[in-house]
């Protein structure tokens, strides 16, 4: 045991020897068992992957794969081959002719539908409908709150097909004549947009 002890002092005064010795020299002092000098951390016993310069490559291609992932939900949003986004952007563009016959003309041709139907005063409630059918039909073709819209799209086609009721003075069906087949299929195939969509950002 006395042995250990003196073997441990001694030990320990040559590590303070070197220490001296290496100033006085103008040196640093190095771990006696090969380490780092004294002070310091030794880099060798730092993970490489745990260093600055390891882990930038790391987040740029993480950065990557995140610009490459939204490319590939911005072609999606236009991918004709998905039957659920055939159908919402053929739902979106059959709004563009409706919305075009309310703005051309003085008067627009639309308006003379919303006078039959009782509309009061009929220009205001024909540019309300113009502001639905936009909102609508931009948020179906680019996909924006698609299941939103969607819902807004049916609700504003099945008020068309009321309105053809009281435009015609009774409930016909055929669209050929002037009935309501057209705008409620049309509204259906909204609310089934809206299901597909639904849950989905």
């Amino acid at each position: 045991m006395r042995a250990r002890l003196l073997r441990a002092v001694g030990r320990r005064r040559g590590v303070c020897g070197r220490r001296a010795f290496c100033a006085a020299a103008g040196r640093q002092p190095v771990h006696p068992e090969g380490g780092a000098p004294f002070g310091q951390t030794d880099r060798r016993a730092v993970p490489k992957d745990d260093r600055v310069h390891g882990t930038a490559p790391d987040l740029s291609r993480r950065d990557l794969s995140d610009m490459r992932g939204n490319m590939a939900l911005t072609i999606s949003t236009f991918d004709l081959t998905n039957g659920a986004v055939l159908l919402r952007i053929i739902c979106s563009l059959f709004f563009f002719p409706h919305i075009y016959f309310k703005i051309v003309g003085n008067p627009p041709p639309a308006l003379g539908f919303f006078k039959a139907a009782g509309f009061r005063p009929a220009g205001v409630w024909m540019r309300i409908a113009m502001v639905i059918e936009l909102v609508a039909a931009i948020g179906l073709l680019f996909g924006i709150y698609t299941q939103w819209v969607a819902l807004v799209a049916a609700a504003s086609l099945m008020t068309a097909a009321m309105a053809v009721c009281f435009a015609n003075r009774c409930a016909k069906w055929l669209w050929n004549l002037n009935g309501m087949e057209f705008p409620i299929f049309w509204s259906l195939c909204c609310l089934v947009v809206a299901m597909l969509y639904w849950g989905q950002p």
